[in-house]
């Protein structure tokens, strides 16, 4: 499993959990493999206030049902996993899409529809951000820059589809 790298003030700490696309701008943010490795560090550093779960989608054609139901899955047991453990409480879990909101991934998109749900029953618990695909002849999408209200531990944006930027 992958450690944290620590970046000192507790309020600008960021975790990011699992593989990220290469474009996040998360370069700040302590690594770890899984919520476990989270976790376990935790017994010696609490747990960021703001932790990013990139959800790896963009299937081909063909494949889009499965990607659904792999991306649904992942993330389901992700929430259950953070739900269920207090020392993620204080925390803010921010699942991070491409191409959910105008409809580019309809795996993102299921995503969106599994966390609005949870956002439903754990209010506060949990924020949606969905960046632009990247589009490397426009050169659109592929900074992955994180508004800084995603980053804000006290954010109250649920929602958010950060587009051009």
């Amino acid at each position: 499993s992958t450690t944290g790298t620590g970046s000192g003030n507790e309020a600008t700490r960021v975790a990011l959990i699992g593989p990220d696309d290469g474009v996040l701008d998360a370069a700040a943010a302590d690594r770890y493999a899984d919520l476990t490795a989270l976790a376990d560090a935790a017994a010696e550093d609490p747990v960021p206030p703001v932790v990013l779960l990139p959800v790896p989608t963009g299937a081909a054609p063909a494949d889009r049902a499965r990607a659904a139901h792999t991306a649904t899955a992942h993330v389901l047991e992700t929430l259950r996993t953070w739900l269920a453990d207090d020392r993620f409480a204080a925390s803010r879990l921010v699942v991070v899409t491409r191409g959910a909101t105008d409809g580019a991934d309809p795996a993102a998109a299921a995503v969106w529809g599994l966390v609005r749900a949870a956002q439903a029953e754990h209010p506060d618990r949990f924020t949606l951000l969905d960046l632009e695909r990247p589009d490397p002849e426009r050169g659109t999408g592929t900074e992955g820059t994180l508004p800084p209200v995603v980053l804000a531990p006290a954010s109250d944006e649920p929602q958010l589809a950060v587009r051009e930027g």
